[in-house]
C-alpha cells in the first residue's frame, strides 16, 4: 500500500471520527469548509493590508506628533527622498523644508537628522528605528542623504 493511501485512509478515518464526535453531516461538514476557507481569506487579507502606506510628502505634517510620535513621516519618507531632496540643495532650503533637525549625540559634524520612526515594544530603551541622514559639505549644499534603519 503507498504512503498515498495511507494518508488517504487515515484522513477518511479522521472524518469518520469527526463526524462521529460531532454528530455531523457530510453536509455540515462542507459548510464547516466553507467558513474555514473564508476565514483564511480575511486574515490573509487583513495581514497583506499591514504594514507602512505611503503617502506623499506634505510639510504641514512631516512635524505632527502623537503621543510623543512623528504620525507620519515613515508614510511620506520615500516620497521626500524621491522628488523634494536632491543633492546640491542648500541647507537653509532644506530646514525650512522638514523644520529644524533633531539634537542627536552621534551625529557627525557635517550632518542632520530627522528621526522618521521609533519604536519601544515593550522595552523602555528602543528596539527599532529609521533615522534621515542629511550630509552637506562646508559651503551648507547638501552632497548625500539616506535612510538608515537600526535594530537592537
Amino acid at each position: 500500500m503507498s504512503s498515498n493511501q495511507n494518508i488517504s485512509r487515515f484522513s477518511n478515518f479522521l472524518r469518520t471520527d469527526f463526524y462521529w464526535t460531532f454528530n455531523l453531516s457530510q453536509t455540515d461538514f462542507e459548510k464547516l469548509r466553507i467558513i474555514r476557507k473564508t476565514l483564511t481569506i480575511i486574515t490573509l487579507i487583513q495581514l497583506s493590508s499591514c504594514g507602512v502606506k505611503e503617502m506623499e510628502f506634505e510639510k504641514s505634517k512631516w512635524n505632527e506628533r502623537f503621543d510623543g510620535y512623528y504620525e507620519y513621516r515613515e508614510n511620506m519618507v520615500k516620497d521626500l527622498m524621491e522628488n523634494h531632496l536632491e543633492k546640491g540643495m542648500e541647507l537653509n532650503r532644506v530646514i525650512e523644508l522638514l523644520g529644524e533637525p533633531g539634537n542627536y549625540h552621534n551625529k557627525k559634524e557635517n550632518e542632520i537628522i530627522y528621526e522618521i520612526m521609533v519604536d519601544h515594544g515593550w522595552n523602555i530603551d528602543p528596539m527599532e528605528g529609521k533615522e534621515l541622514h542629511i550630509e552637506f559639505d562646508k559651503d551648507s549644499i547638501i552632497t548625500n542623504y539616506k535612510l538608515n534603519h537600526w535594530e537592537h
